[in-house]
């Protein structure tokens, strides 16, 4: 079990107030603590902010979200909460 939570709004600029924001954040993420005792991270964006705790069952190593990536020169982030009940043969193909 994880946990994920966040907010976003095109019309804001996050990051004019980062303390503030990393702060809620990082409140959001102690309030689900027990959802996800492994590892805590969050990540504040312009336009957004994500808290994500990790229950570390499979692929500990290379499992740490948020996760992200720029495409286009556009940066992409995701938080995601679930398991992939095909995931061996998925791994297998990509």
């Amino acid at each position: 079990m994880c946990s994920i939570a966040g907010f976003c709004n095109h019309s804001a600029d996050y990051t004019k107030e980062p303390g503030r924001w990393e702060d809620i954040l990082n409140q959001m993420n102690q309030t689900q603590k027990r959802r996800g005792p492994d590892e805590s991270n969050i990540l504040l964006h312009r336009k957004y902010g994500f808290a994500h705790n990790r229950l570390s069952i499979l692929d500990p190593a290379s499992g740490h979200q948020p996760m992200t990536t720029t495409v286009d020169g556009k940066i992409c982030s995701i938080i995601y909460n679930g398991e992939l009940y095909n995931m061996p043969a998925l791994r297998k193909d990509l």
